[in-house]
């Protein structure tokens, strides 16, 4: 046996006794939503979104699309509270988020970020024990309470295999699960996933889409960007469609994917037909024709 594989059967007979014994261990769901009130974001003086009202409800799945830098992400960051609002605000609840402590605010709203950085040299393991840190003391010690969560999302998001692997060493596909399993073991009942599908191969998008989806139906809140309109449509109870900092539309998919919203917010001419397998809208786009926006 290598060292890895001893490693990784050691750390296999840490974590499932605990996974075992963790029944319904997911952190436990609320109602409150996310609300942005008269909301401006931007910059170095440069206005991204301008005056935009917005809700989010608990416990749906709301994908946020649009063409690139119409304020998707922008809009993102707000809500994790990376990027502090010039004006308007944001709360959870009835309560703005700004008012959270930082750990707190960490133990009600997770994110999955695009610019994600990790250590020089850590494994799979170690980086996803960090999502455990909003539930830990003033020493930020990982202790045997945290293992059934790090356990549990390395396996939904197949990376249990690579527990002991340095992240470095993995395709950008696997590193993308791993972050993914980071977010997951933060136990946070509101997800916000920026691109999640990023880096992937087609079955693992629909398996990444399918475990939202799960996370959905336990109760979980999920707001995500993404860039594939049709996955948008098949996945997600409510549709935000932005442009230019602006809401063109918001409500269920096939309110919102018409052949005029799609045209006025990526200029392209397209079709609205029936999924074959979902019965939704499905969008079709006709080479070579453009609107003019």
């Amino acid at each position: 046996m290598t060292s890895l594989e001893t490693e990784q059967t050691q750390y296999d007979q840490r974590a499932m006794p605990a996974a075992k014994d963790a029944v319904g261990h997911g952190a436990p769901t609320n109602s409150k939503g996310l609300k942005v009130q008269a909301l401006s974001l931007g910059y170095d003086r440069k206005t991204v979104i301008d005056a935009l009202d917005l809700s989010f409800e608990p416990g749906k799945f709301t994908a946020i699309i649009g063409p690139n830098g119409c304020g998707k992400s922008t809009l993102l960051s707000a809500l994790a509270r990376l990027l502090k609002p010039s004006a308007g605000q944001i709360f959870l609840g009835d309560k703005a988020i700004d008012s959270f402590k930082p750990k707190a605010y960490a133990r009600e709203v997770s994110l999955l970020s695009q610019q994600a950085v990790a250590p020089s040299g850590i494994t799979v393991a170690q980086l996803v024990s960090r999502g455990r840190f909003p539930h830990q003391g003033l020493l930020a010690q990982h202790s045997s309470e945290d293992e059934a969560p790090v356990h549990q999302a390395l396996r939904t998001t197949g990376t249990l295999e690579l527990a002991t692997h340095r992240l470095s060493d993995l395709s950008g596909g696997q590193r993308q699960r791993v972050w993914v399993a980071t977010t997951l073991a933060q136990q946070a009942p509101i997800l916000l996933l920026d691109e999640p599908t990023t880096y992937m191969d087609v079955a693992h998008q629909v398996d990444l889409l399918d475990l939202f989806a799960s996370q959905r139906d336990a109760g979980k809140t999920v707001i995500t960007v993404l860039h594939d309109i049709n996955q948008a449509m098949r996945y997600a109870d409510t549709v935000v469609l932005m442009h230019e900092g602006k809401v063109l539309a918001s409500g269920a998919p096939d309110e919102v994917i018409t052949v005029d919203s799609l045209g006025a917010a990526f200029g392209v001419h397209c079709e609205i037909h029936p999924d074959p397998v979902t019965g939704g809208p499905m969008m079709v786009t006709v080479p070579g024709a453009r609107v003019t926006v």
